[in-house]
């Protein structure tokens, strides 16, 4: 780890001298510096102060220090550009387009995956007309250790893989195959999905020179890191999900554990089986890399929701309800800012802070009220205390807990170094400057001319960085960065920004431990006199304005978050409230909340649909809501309008019947669960499949009897219309529809439905724990996540939150009304059901339709003994345990047709 800190890099001397001969043949790079990757960074590059000369880079004699006061710009010595696609992708394009496999196209050619630019010429923003020709990338800013960011191909691949195990890299780290869910979009079409989510190459993607993270024997593709500060980010929710992991009957606290974090973003569910929408970025952003491997989990795994494919960075249709919503792969912290904000079931992640002051990131929006901080307990850490959460606190005191942060039970523990990624050691090799015409050369022997001044190195004999320029960039950084450690003359300087801005690293009590990123221990780069310096000297330390806590309070403008922003609608089109995105949500009673405004307590409509899901409004979700959705939604027609028929054949009756007894509510707040814009019969659904954990045993998902629930609330007995292929249909049967759609999603709304419960379910539920048993439990437990990693807790049939044979005999006996091994329903077992097991003998992962009844992943002698016990029957006898019964014939049925199998195969 020591190699990849700042300031610290490795001194073998393997090469000679650098002469500025690497150079990509035929370009000239002149005075242009340009950098790619993180968007939380954007601050630091559209700071005057970035470019400050620290070192006298231009030979004028003059450096920059407030206390005299002087401010020596470099902008017209330097021309820098830099652009924010995310640490992953901004990696990515310096093995692309960096000096070993450079130029990529014309920086202004719409070629490079972003629309965030931040450019400087002369001191101020100005377009990229200055930079000409094709771009050679110098510089990827990213949010944590480049290594974090490389794929291991080698088998292994775990969601808690952290980097590294022992000195080396986890087998495995990076390569998850999870891909992402399709999105149902409004019209039944299904939106992105097949999305990527492993980390970066050091190939380049079109094919190239290898590069290589050997810096302790590096060559001329070897990248180097620089750490240039520590940044904070924070998890934070929309209001309306109600976060408490302490589960209390009060509401929702904004306390979470990791644990639950590491639950959510795996599965895209909590711990409990609660459905909440878990907004993740797409793998290329190193936000996503610092906060998952903070909270344990390998960032290719961390993919929350996992729905939709990924998105820009100006895409924010993506982050509006309606038709094109998209609840994850996020490309850019403000999509996953605008997705948080309008979502009321949403919970997400970003910087704290990024240098903006009034424009920073989560910090200042919680302030706002746009959303709300979560209290995170280190619950990981053996040391926990078991009880304390967390808020993080980056200001001018000792409070400060992102810079001491030692103690789990009082340190905010979740962030990212960044770091600063080049092609060859920005130390190494000696620079010449004309200080007459600004030219700047690699050149180790020649003696000063005229007008030139030299900048020596670090002596190391590491191959230098392609551009000279870019080299002086870098010192001048680092330079300022020793300075503002030692707390000498560093005022207005980068490093000085950076102190003030973020957390200089080598004062952070702990960091991540690169074997198990989860646990903070004391980093090598530590230093105590730094340490001491900002403790008692706290003008020193960042000032970001944060809220510590949640929840509308006067620190938040005493605002529950924003209604919903929904996109509009065209050619007549409307949500199910009668409006077309454009401009109000509907109360019952015909009273108006504007889309994008801000909730205020004390005003009716926002305070009665505060928490998503509320409908019996007595302020928390909870099973006791489920009765009261059901009749809102079969009274959910237009105010004044007529009552309808839905698509299940259901009476839609007028809101006017609620408007007396629940005048306030609007349901597109209240009850839009999946996104669209519309409270429907989707939206009742997702409720009964994943939401209402308060009120049932051990407050956890009870999806059976949810179900039953909503049935027996319902006019009709059957809400969704349900059909069986065989048997009676009862209350909660619908339950068992989970397949057939051809649009199943693990961890995002319940889509997979097609009206009917038949093989197709079977099969589904059998795919989501046959052969994922990794505890000899013969199932899937959800509170196991290295197994709920690759189940869909919709399969979940009889409410006690595992995965195994009794969800399908649920499916089989009790809501299909028939025998335990009849494929056929046709009502009994019978040759049909036979052959099944005959034909696919010794096959594996055939499905509950294949003839593994067993469900243990290969036909043989345990499923044909379930034939066999019930051969001829017509009812569903419990046949555990029940020795093979006569006749004798019968079984020689059974092994003759197998013997006749073995033959043909034979």
């Amino acid at each position: 780890m020591t190699a990849q800190r700042t300031l610290c890099f490795s001194t073998a001397a393997l090469l000679a001298a650098a002469t500025g001969a690497y150079a990509p043949a035929g370009f000239a790079k002149d005075n242009e510096v340009n950098t790619t990757g993180a968007t939380l960074f954007r601050g630091f590059y559209e700071a005057n102060s970035q470019g400050s000369d620290a070192i006298d880079v231009d030979g004028d004699g003059i450096t920059t220090d407030l206390d005299v006061p002087t401010v020596d710009l470099l902008f017209g010595f330097f021309n820098t550009q830099a652009r924010g696609i995310g640490s992953g992708n901004g990696f990515q394009e310096l093995v692309d387009f960096g000096g070993n496999n450079g130029p990529g196209a014309p920086w202004a050619s719409g070629n490079y995956d972003s629309n965030d630019y931040a450019t400087r010429n002369a001191g101020a923003v100005t377009p990229s007309s200055a930079f000409t020709g094709d771009v050679i990338f110098d510089i990827a800013s990213v949010d944590v250790p480049s290594s974090w960011f490389v794929t291991d191909t080698r088998a292994g691949a775990a969601w808690d893989n952290s980097p590294f195990t022992g000195g080396a890299p986890t087998p495995g780290y990076g390569n998850s195959q999870i891909t992402s869910n399709p999105v149902a979009t409004g019209n039944g079409a299904l939106a992105g999905g097949g999305q990527s989510n492993q980390l970066k190459s050091l190939t380049p993607t079109g094919g190239g020179t290898t590069l290589n993270l050997n810096q302790g024997s590096p060559d001329r593709q070897t990248l180097f890191d620089t750490q240039i500060a520590w940044t904070p980010i924070a998890p934070f929710a929309n209001y309306g999900a109600e976060v408490d992991s302490n589960g209390s009957a009060a509401g929702g606290e904004g306390e979470v554990r990791k644990t639950t974090l590491q639950h959510g973003y795996v599965t895209g569910r909590t711990e409990t089986g609660e459905n909440l929408v878990f907004v993740a970025r797409d793998s290329g952003s190193g936000t996503r890399n610092g906060f998952a491997n903070s909270i344990g989990v390998d960032p290719s795994w961390a993919v929350g929701d996992n729905a939709g494919a990924k998105g820009g960075s100006g895409d924010s249709q993506f982050d509006r309800l309606g038709p094109d919503f998209v609840p994850s792969n996020k490309g850019g912290s403000s999509r996953m800012e605008g997705t948080v904000q309008n979502h009321r079931l949403a919970v997400g992640y970003s910087g704290l802070a990024d240098g903006l002051g009034s424009s920073s990131r989560a910090g200042d929006d919680s302030v706002d009220g746009d959303y709300h901080l979560l209290a995170v307990a280190n619950d990981t850490d053996a040391n926990w205390d078991g009880s304390s959460y967390v808020y993080p606190v980056l200001n001018k005191t000792t409070d400060n807990n992102v810079i001491f942060n030692g103690d789990p039970n009082t340190g905010f523990q979740i962030g990212g170094s960044q770091t600063f990624v080049t092609e060859g050691d920005p130390q190494a090799g000696r620079i010449i400057v004309n200080t007459s015409t600004g030219e700047a050369r690699f050149d180790e022997n020649a003696p000063l001319g005229a007008n030139e001044v030299e900048f020596v190195g670090n002596g190391s004999g590491n191959p230098t960085m392609f551009s000279p320029y870019a080299a002086l960039y870098m010192r001048n950084i680092i330079t300022s960065l020793g300075n503002a450690v030692a707390n000498a003359d560093a005022d207005g300087t980068p490093g000085d920004f950076l102190a003030n801005s973020f957390a200089l690293a080598p004062g952070v009590e702990v960091l991540p431990d690169v074997t198990n990123t989860d646990i903070f221990v004391q980093d090598a780069g530590f230093s105590q006199t730094l340490r001491d310096t900002l403790f008692n000297n706290p003008s020193l330390l960042p000032a970001e304005n944060i809220s510590p806590s949640y929840g509308p309070n006067a620190t938040q403008l005493n605002r529950y978050g924003k209604a919903s922003d929904r996109t509009a609608l065209t050619d007549g089109l409307t949500y199910t409230d009668g409006q077309n995105g454009s401009a109000d949500y509907v109360a019952n009673n015909g009273g108006t909340i504007g889309e994008g405004a801000s909730m205020f307590v004390g005003d009716a409509i926002a305070d009665r649909n505060a928490i998503a899901g509320d409908f019996n409004n007595d302020g928390t979700r909870s099973a006791a809501d489920v009765a009261a959705m059901v009749n809102a939604y079969e009274n959910s027609g237009a105010i004044g309008a007529s009552d309808t028929t839905d698509a299940a054949g259901n009476t839609i009756s007028s809101r006017s019947n609620l408007a007396g007894s629940d005048a306030n509510a609007a349901l597109e707040l209240l009850g839009d669960f999946n996104g669209d814009g519309n409270f429907d019969l989707n939206d009742v659904r997702y409720g009964a499949d994943g939401l209402f954990v308060k009120g049932r045993s051990g407050d956890t998902l009870d999806r059976k009897q949810n179900f039953i629930d909503v049935d027996n609330a319902s006019t009709t007995g059957n809400l969704f219309g349900t059909t069986l292929a065989t048997g009676t249909y009862d209350a909660g049967d619908s339950r068992a529809d989970v397949a057939g759609s051809g649009q199943e999603a693990k961890g995002w709304a319940p889509q997979g439905q097609d009206g009917t419960v038949d093989l197709q379910d079977l099969d589904y539920v059998y795919a989501q724990f046959v052969g994922l048993d990794l505890d000899g439990s013969e199932g899937v437990e959800w509170s196991n996540l290295d197994e709920a990693v690759f189940a869909d807790l919709s399969a979940d049939m009889n409410g006690d939150l595992v995965i195994n044979r009794a969800d399908l005999e649920e499916i089989a006996v009790t809501v299909l009304d028939g025998i335990y091994g009849d494929v056929n329903f046709n009502g009994q077992i019978e040759q049909g059901d036979l052959d099944a097991v005959l034909q696919n003998w010794g096959q594996t992962n055939t499905g509950y339709s294949g003839g593994d009844y067993s469900a243990n992943g290969v036909v043989e002698q345990a499923d044909l003994d379930i034939v066999l016990q019930n051969w001829g029957s017509t009812a569903a006898p419990d046949f555990r345990g029940v020795v093979v019964p006569e006749p004798a014939t019968l079984a020689l049925l059974g092994l003759g047709g197998l013997a006749m199998l073995r033959r043909r195969s034979a």
